[in-house]
């Protein structure tokens, strides 16, 4: 499932981005280690960020969360509407995030890679 990010710090760096997803997306909230549909591992993620329109920027401000399943998109989405969550959400260098659906759909072959490969962390890559 491909998810937009929108309204991104232009100071964030993609490396920002993937640190304030991965404390939501491997919390306890969403991740349960003795859930044998994890396979024993934390959910793979990916993010990209979109090229600048102006000079000198990291990007333009939005980018794409690509998921493994649906199943993981539908909980995350729930969790952010959850009034717990909500005021605060998800916040990069101080700004929150707005994610909503995606009208782009992943590739079959960026999925396949989700759901197979382990995780890495962003201070590993």
């Amino acid at each position: 499932m491909e998810l937009a990010l929108k309204y991104i710090d232009y100071d964030a760096t993609k490396y920002d981005v993937q640190k304030a997803l991965e404390a939501v997306l491997h919390g306890p909230d969403l991740y349960d280690p003795n859930d044998p549909e994890n396979k024993g591992r934390v959910p793979n993620f990916s993010v990209r960020l979109e090229e600048p329109r102006v000079e000198g920027r990291l990007h333009n401000g939005e980018g794409f969360l690509s998921l493994p399943t649906v199943k993981l998109g539908n909980r995350f989405l729930d969790w952010l509407r959850d009034p717990a969550h909500r005021k605060e959400g998800i916040r990069v260098c101080g700004r929150k995030l707005y994610i909503s659906r995606s009208q782009t759909r992943m590739t079959e072959e960026h999925k396949r890679i989700l759901e197979n490969a382990l995780y890495i962390a962003p201070e590993q890559e």
